[in-house]
């Protein structure tokens, strides 16, 4: 047999690669305008990570929304989750407090009220309004075990951060 009778093209023809299925979508996706789209889409991505909330703040708002429908379960992950970007989040360290008064874990939230104030007091109280509801869950809370004393303590001690509405408390 002559090297003539012999068609190239059957003999040396391989089976199509992964790369040759490729090919198609490469030439889709390499086109100016799909490159000018990707970078839209890059640029609005930056932006909006650049403008989200810290993760504190965001797992904090979620629990909040989770506490006001009732999820109180829920709530108590995000809060703690929150706390585990910052433990010195007063706001977070307070609804956990108020979530545990909700379900009866008394001594808990009053681990998180007084752990709240002692924040508070090393940051020279600046959540005020924080401090005296946690002064108010703290009495709760001692009320809840009858420990009457101690509850008394803790109103004064909100009387003397809101003399304004002392008579109330």
């Amino acid at each position: 047999m002559a090297y003539d009778e012999f068609d190239d093209e059957e003999i040396y023809e391989l089976p199509p690669t992964k790369w040759d299925k490729i090919k198609p979508l490469l030439k889709f996706f390499i086109t100016p305008k799909f490159l000018l789209f990707l970078g839209i889409m890059f640029a609005i991505y930056a932006v909006v990570w650049a403008v989200r909330p810290s993760d504190d703040e965001y797992f904090y708002k979620r629990g909040i929304i989770y506490s006001r429908r009732g999820l109180y379960d829920k709530s108590k992950e995000e809060f703690k989750l929150s706390l585990k970007k910052n433990p010195d989040f007063v706001k977070a360290q307070y609804e956990l407090g108020r979530i545990n008064m909700i379900q009866d874990n008394f001594d808990e939230a009053k681990d998180r009220y007084s752990k709240v104030i002692e924040i508070n007091r090393k940051n020279e109280y600046q959540e005020p309004t924080v401090v005296l509801n946690s002064h108010l869950g703290l009495a709760l809370s001692y009320m809840a075990k009858e420990q009457l004393d101690r509850a008394e303590t803790e109103i004064q001690k909100a009387q003397e951060i809101d003399d304004k509405n002392a008579d109330i408390y």
